[in-house]
């Protein structure tokens, strides 16, 4: 699970909703590192709110 940032949503055609979002994920081979995503086109299903 990694933290991001939902900017906007939106309904597709078919009824299912995206939201646009910018989140960091870290490099498989361990640096410190992250890789910096912005305005991601992610299903809702695939996001949750913090707690």
């Amino acid at each position: 699970m990694v933290s991001g940032r939902l900017h906007s949503r939106f309904p597709s055609v078919a009824g299912q909703w995206y939201g646009i979002v910018n989140y960091g994920i870290g490099y498989a081979d361990g640096r410190r590192d992250k890789l910096h995503l912005v305005d991601q086109f992610i299903p809702f299903t695939a996001l949750r709110q913090r707690q």
